[in-house]
């Protein structure tokens, strides 16, 4: 395998790499903290690329120039006659298992940029209702610096505590206080159906630790509306209080009663984390 074979890869991972980088594309995959490493990748592969073309230019440059000394001085001489070497037909065979070899190899850098034009050919979209449903609700985690009660609940914006998913579920398990309690909270998240088929829709957000492949789904069951559900995976800010009790055929999915919903446009960052 040649060496200039083994520079179109390089680059192409590169020059995606740089994309996600630059661009909203990366927060479909990585948490925001991510995105420079994305870039110092990229940046790194664009240097490696480009030295290894360099060299390769370098050394066919090298090879030509040697090549033509050495047969002017055989047609000068014309006394050196190359000889056949019959014996060379018996290992003729393995030649071309060396051949078939080098082609394999060849193949590997090839094979290794195939994910990363997946991202630009097929576009992958962030995790969302499908993917929601076919993973468990997972309990939230207690919060290790909340031994001694938890923090009160951030300043209210026009009339609601903002909170994450995330950050409702764990106040609901494990704040003795109930703070939330007849507050008006307000959420951000997508439509799922209810678990269980039952009645409201359930609002949904990932929560990833380093990148989308250890994502799981944060569920709150949104009850009360009088009005008809929003298409799934649509994006919504809900306004309404929680309702303190565990739901006993979900006890993992805290409940809100909503009063208020409202569309959203999809958010650059989709995850939490």
């Amino acid at each position: 395998m040649s060496r200039e074979n083994h520079v179109a890869p390089i680059a192409l991972a590169a020059a995606l790499l740089l994309r996600l980088g630059l661009t909203d594309a990366y927060a479909n995959y990585v948490r925001p903290a991510m995105q420079p490493w994305l870039v110092v990748a990229g940046v790194v592969l664009a240097i490696l690329a480009v030295t290894r073309y360099v060299g390769w230019r370098s050394a066919s440059s090298s090879e030509a120039q040697g090549g033509h000394v050495d047969g002017g001085n055989g047609d000068h001489d014309g006394s050196d006659q190359a000889e056949p070497d019959h014996g060379d037909h018996e290992g003729h065979g393995d030649g071309h298992g060396d051949h078939d070899g080098a082609h394999g190899r060849g193949l590997v850098p090839w094979l290794l940029a195939l994910p990363f034009a997946a991202v630009v050919l097929v576009s992958p979209t962030p995790l969302s209702s499908f993917a929601a449903a076919r993973q468990d609700t997972r309990a939230p985690d207690q919060p290790a610096d909340t031994a001694g009660g938890y923090a009160p609940l951030p300043a209210a914006v026009d009339g609601a505590y903002e909170l994450s998913l995330s950050e409702f579920a764990a106040r609901a398990a494990f704040d003795d206080e109930r703070q939330m309690e007849g507050e008006t909270i307000r959420l951000t998240g997508f439509v799922s159906p209810a678990e269980g088929g039952g009645s409201g829709f359930t609002l949904t957000r990932f929560l990833i630790a380093c990148c989308a492949g250890d994502a799981y789904p944060i569920k709150v069951s949104v009850e009360g509306l009088e009005q008809p559900v929003p298409a799934t995976d649509t994006w919504l800010v809900v306004e309404g209080t929680w309702r303190p009790g565990r739901d006993s055929e979900q006890p993992d999915v805290p409940v809100l009663d909503a009063v208020s919903i409202r569309e959203i446009p999809h958010p650059t960052d989709p995850y939490e984390s």
